[in-house]
C-alpha cells in the first residue's frame, strides 16, 4: 500500500481529535509505529517503500516529499492524489475491506503514541537495538528488523501486564 492513504487516516483521526501538533516529523514517527505494529500483528507490511534511517528517526521518502512544504508547522490538509477514474485530484484513504485489522491497529497506535511529542517519538526510535539504531545512515530499514522489534515490544508489554496482575 502507498503511504499517502495511511497518512490520510492518521490525519483524519488528528483532525477529529483537534490535534494541533501533527507536524511532518510527528506524522513520520506515527506512521513508522503504525507500520511496525501492523507488521507485528498482521505479519504483512502496511506501506510500500519502507523507511530510511534519517537523523531524527525513520522516514518514508514519499511522505517526506508530500509534507515538506509544511516545514515544522502542523499539517492542515489531507494528502491528495490523482484519481484517473474521477479525473480529479482527491484525498485517498485505505480500503479497510482489504486491509485486515487496519482500523483497530490504527486506533491502538493513535491512543498509545499521539500524546507524545514528535521529539519523544523520535527518541523512542533511537533507543539501543531498535531497527533505526541497527541500520546504516540513509539506508532502508529492513522490515524483518521492524517486525522482530515490535513483536518483542508486544511480548515485553504482555509480560509486564501479567506481572502486574
Amino acid at each position: 500500500m502507498r503511504a499517502t492513504p495511511v497518512v490520510n487516516h492518521l490525519l483524519r483521526i488528528g483532525f477529529r481529535e483537534k490535534a494541533d501538533d501533527l507536524t511532518p516529523l510527528k506524522i513520520q514517527k506515527m506512521l513508522y509505529f503504525l507500520h511496525g505494529w501492523y507488521l507485528a500483528i498482521v505479519g504483512d507490511p502496511l506501506i510500500d517503500g519502507g523507511f530510511e534511517k534519517w537523523p531524527y528517526g525513520p522516514v518514508s521518502r514519499d511522505v517526506y516529499d508530500s509534507l515538506k512544504r509544511y516545514g515544522a508547522q502542523a499539517v492542515s490538509d489531507y494528502l491528495y492524489d490523482w484519481d484517473p477514474v474521477k479525473m480529479d485530484v482527491i484525498p485517498f484513504f485505505v480500503n479497510v475491506d482489504v486491509m485486515p485489522r487496519f482500523e483497530s491497529v490504527l486506533e491502538a497506535v493513535w491512543k498509545k503514541y499521539s500524546p507524545l511529542t514528535a521529539a519523544q517519538l523520535s527518541t523512542l526510535t533511537h533507543m539501543p537495538n531498535t531497527p533505526w539504531s541497527l541500520t546504516a545512515a540513509r539506508e532502508v530499514i529492513d522490515n524483518d528488523l521492524i517486525h522482530e522489534h515490535f513483536v518483542g515490544v508486544a511480548l515485553e508489554t504482555r509480560a509486564r501486564i501479567q506481572q502486574a496482575n
